[in-house]
């Protein structure tokens, strides 16, 4: 009794450490989405005083210092033109030293300027250990929440959410009965971890019941995965088999217009899906099942798998939704 025992307790204390381990995970990365955005407000604070900064030194003063000049030469020509001509006659006489004269003075403005920007505002995130990016210009920095819902409820249920994030997506699910979300902070998706939680307790019941793989679900939604490609891709070569657009030869290889494309039935819808080479094939395949009719890719699909005893569970179940899909009655 202590043999079966012991496994079972050590399957327990490995849950409880990985459930402890996923909730530092969980904690840190809390941790750093808060410090990420206290950065972030510090980092709009430093902006919005560099903004006050330029708009002081570089145009306010030097508008009134302008200003100040025109308004003395213009009391001088009032009250004494004389002096005024005499000058203007001075400043005509020595202009190029004037000129040189007033360039000295604006670049020592502008010296002075930078010194000032340099250590009361360029140092200020050196002096505060600042050292993060903006997260407006990374927007997988920013916690986000993708929803999929039914068509009527996506105004309400995102008039709801958009309260509590700042980025939030909401997209029209075909099924009205599911409702699947995706969030992501700090570029890390959630559902990550549930998919870890998820497949251990898959394994570990593997070792007490027999579990195909077939049985176990996709738990990231179709409509954000690779897999809706390699689905349709696979369903794509059971349709062709099924119309006698493929065939099998002698030795058991998988052959297109005279082309091999393999004995694994599972490897060659990969390579439809995401192989460079396929492509042309795969398009050309397509558009050969579409030329049939939907009756008689039906009464096919019905044939084969009816005669197709070597079929895995997979892909009966994609037959069955390919003939819910061409079913005249749908």
């Amino acid at each position: 009794m202590g043999y079966i025992q012991t496994p079972l307790v050590a399957i327990a204390r490995a849950r409880e450490k990985m459930k402890e381990a996923i909730v530092v995970a969980q904690n840190h990365l809390t941790a750093i989405e808060n410090q990420l955005e206290t950065a972030t407000d510090k980092l709009n604070e430093l902006r919005a005083e560099e903004n006050r900064f330029r708009a002081q030194y570089l145009i306010i003063y030097p508008i009134l210092v302008t200003a100040a000049l025109f308004g003395l030469v213009i009391l001088t020509a009032i009250f004494s033109q004389s002096t005024l001509w005499l000058f203007l006659q001075k400043i005509w006489g020595n202009l190029v030293h004037y000129l040189l004269g007033t360039a000295v003075t604006i670049l020592t403005y502008l010296g002075i300027v930078w010194l000032k920007y340099s250590t009361d505002i360029r140092d200020t995130p050196g002096g505060s250990g600042y050292r993060h990016r903006d997260a407006n210009l990374n927007p997988t920095s920013q916690r986000e929440l993708t929803l999929w819902v039914a068509a009527k409820d996506k105004e309400e249920i995102f008039g709801y959410y958009s309260r509590s994030y700042r980025t939030l997506t909401a997209l029209v699910v075909e099924d009205e009965q599911r409702l699947c979300v995706l969030t992501r902070s700090l570029g890390f998706p959630a559902y990550f971890l549930s998919q870890i939680e998820f497949y251990r307790d898959c394994y570990e019941r593997s070792q007490s019941e027999q579990i195909e793989q077939e049985e176990i679900p996709d738990l990231i939604p179709e409509e954000i995965g690779s897999s809706k490609e390699l689905k349709l891709a696979y369903q794509s070569l059971l349709s062709a088999i099924a119309l006698k657009l493929i065939s099998q030869n002698s030795q058991g290889n998988y052959q297109f217009n005279g082309q091999s494309l393999g004995k694994d039935r599972e490897q060659i819808a990969l390579a439809l899906a995401t192989e460079f080479t396929f492509q042309e094939l795969y398009e050309e395949l397509k558009e050969r099942i579409e030329a049939f009719e939907h009756d008689f890719i039906y009464h096919k699909l019905q044939e084969f798998k009816a005669s197709a005893s070597y079929l895995t569970r997979y892909e009966c179940k994609l037959l069955d939704d390919l003939l819910s899909d061409y079913n005249p009655l749908n």
